[in-house]
């Protein structure tokens, strides 16, 4: 009875051998297959992340790009607004230099009649003063 007690202790031994064997197999065969399915999980969460971060780069870009379009198409509207007042008020000035040349020259033209009418009127003077001379004789001899 005692050889078959320590032989049925001894096979109990042997279960519990194999069976801790057999756990402690089916433990590293769970686990690593665990930990592959986490690297899976882990990879496909870094990818969602990358992907997260290069839209947000993707939609600063694009506020950005929108933002200096903008900024580009006011000022060269404002380059145009600007150019037209420049050409117009241009314009203007080469009015005023021709009408500017104009009086000059025609205050020139006013100044030589006026210095000629002077002459003139001193001729006048001088013709009429002699008549009146001469008038002034005649009548002294009548």
């Amino acid at each position: 009875n005692e050889s078959k007690a320590k032989n049925l202790l001894n096979d109990i031994d042997n279960l519990e051998e194999k069976i801790n064997e057999i756990v402690k197999n089916q433990h590293w065969k769970y686990m690593s297959s665990f930990e592959g399915f986490m690297e899976d999980i882990r990879a496909e969460l870094l990818e969602k992340v990358n992907n997260l971060k290069r839209q947000e780069k993707d939609k600063l870009k694009n506020e950005n790009l929108h933002l200096i379009t903008c900024e580009r198409d006011f000022y060269k509207q404002e380059s145009i607004r600007l150019n037209l007042i420049c050409k117009e008020l241009h314009s203007k000035n080469e009015n005023l230099i021709n009408e500017s040349k104009f009086l000059t020259m025609d205050n020139k033209n006013l100044s030589s009649k006026w210095k000629e009418s002077e002459k003139i009127n001193k001729h006048l003077l001088i013709e009429l003063e002699r008549n009146i001379e001469k008038i002034a004789l005649l009548e002294s001899k009548e």
